[in-house]
């Protein structure tokens, strides 16, 4: 009995390893992305003359599981393999070399330290419970200044809504619910969406990914990760991944992007780069993605 291949599917080829079934666009025709092919991973097999195992998903790559069928076929699409070649051919010694270290991480582990020194959760608590919230606003944007994440059409909206002490307040209460609330961070991540909504909107909205995901990233970078839409998506999209963007903060397209994260990192550490937490696997999306790097 002729095995019948569908789109989707999960093949095992003796020389080209593990593959996902593409199309089907003629019965005997099957194109399938192979995960091991650096360079032209997209092929055409005749099933009358090449027999392929089905295999279940859980004995392919996390990252082949969660290929989009129509992004795998981008001429651009960067394999995992590539994308760890690429980011070599950069960073040689990977996240160890120095001018990695120089270049992607210090200063943003310097602005999470400045986090920790002067917003952590004690210092945070007493500073609302004085309701000294302009000294807030002032630290939150002392550890913002400390890096280049956001861009200064990011920036200058946040500034232009916190300078009356209602606008404060209510940002101040936000950003330590969406660091420190005791119920889940969908929940948290939602409402404070809400706050950026309430905030004056002088001249530009504060309502932007950017700014959404900058303090979560900072204060907790083991857990969460920094959203610059265009080159995240693009990195994301080259890899056949789909983060359901939008261009509004949304629970579905984050939660995809730390799906993204988790993928990239597990590849990572199977390859023996080591990364140490989110500041490295923002830095690789962003070495990896951005074809002017």
């Amino acid at each position: 009995m002729p095995v019948r291949y569908q789109p989707g599917h999960f093949v095992r080829h003796s020389k080209l390893g593990v593959g996902k079934i593409l199309s089907v666009p003629h019965h005997n025709i099957v194109e399938v992305f192979f995960s091991d092919d650096v360079d032209r991973p997209r092929k055409k097999i005749s099933t009358d003359k090449v027999h392929m195992e089905l295999i279940h998903e859980s004995e392919a790559p996390a990252w082949l599981v969660n290929l989009d069928l129509e992004l795998a076929r981008r001429k651009d699409h960067l394999t995992a393999p590539a994308a760890m070649q690429k980011f070599r051919n950069i960073f040689k010694d990977g996240f160890d070399a120095p001018s990695y270290t120089s270049k992607e991480r210090d200063y943003k582990w310097t602005a999470h330290c400045l986090w920790n020194d002067s917003l952590n959760r004690e210092e945070y608590t007493r500073l609302l419970s004085n309701e000294e919230w302009e000294e807030i606003v002032v630290r939150a944007l002392a550890v913002e200044a400390k890096t280049n994440l956001l861009s200064p059409y990011e920036k200058m909206p946040l500034r232009d809504a916190l300078k009356t002490s209602a606008a404060a307040k209510t940002f101040c209460r936000g950003l330590y619910d969406l660091i420190y609330g005791d119920d889940g961070f969908e929940n948290r991540f939602d409402r404070f969406t809400g706050t950026l909504e309430a905030l004056p909107q002088p001249k530009s909205s504060t309502v932007k990914w950017p700014i959404q995901t900058f303090f979560p990233f900072i204060a907790m970078p083991g857990n969460h990760l920094f959203l610059k839409p265009e080159v995240t998506n693009q990195a994301a999209e080259r890899r056949g991944y789909q983060l359901n963007y939008k261009s509004e903060p949304n629970w579905l397209t984050y939660s995809c992007l730390l799906k993204f994260a988790r993928i990239v990192k597990d590849e990572l550490v199977s390859a023996g780069l080591n990364p140490r937490d989110m500041i490295d696997i923002q830095s690789y999306i962003w070495v990896t993605g951005d074809d002017t790097y």
